[in-house]
């Protein structure tokens, strides 16, 4: 008796589309809308992080071994697709990003402490956005 009422709702359930088009558009258009816009997400983001930074570096006081450190800087820079600018006051002009670094953390680096560092970025503003909010 149980079995008969089972195979009769179920055969109710499929021959009725608005039971099973639900179901569809649940485990099948969903889906794929999430992948598109999954799609469209990562690739915003792989073009942002793929656009080249140009870094000045400022160092304050002097060390005997800024410049090996400089030259290591540069070279960790180039891997991670920024540019060194050597020019002196080149940010915000031409530079995206300044770094200021204290010569005496450089020698806390070298004895395996942390080196104390300021980043300043420069931001373009969006043409939608009314300047004196950024003031």
């Amino acid at each position: 008796m149980l079995r008969a009422l089972v195979e009769k709702e179920v055969k109710d359930l499929i021959r009725d589309p608005r039971i099973w088009i639900p179901v569809l558009i649940g485990f099948l258009v969903l889906p794929i809308m999430g992948v598109i816009q999954n799609i469209s997400v990562s690739s915003q983001i792989s073009q942002g992080y793929g656009a080249q930074v140009s870094v000045q570096v400022l160092l304050l006081d002097s060390y005997d071994g800024s410049r090996d450190f400089l030259e290591i800087l540069k070279n960790v820079m180039r891997s991670y697709n920024m540019s060194y600018i050597d020019k002196e006051g080149s940010f915000p002009k031409e530079a995206d990003a300044l770094v200021i670094i204290n010569a005496s953390s450089i020698e806390s680096l070298a004895k395996g402490r942390r080196i104390e560092a300021l980043c300043f970025i420069r931001l373009d503003l969006p043409a939608h956005c009314p300047r004196r909010m950024w003031q």
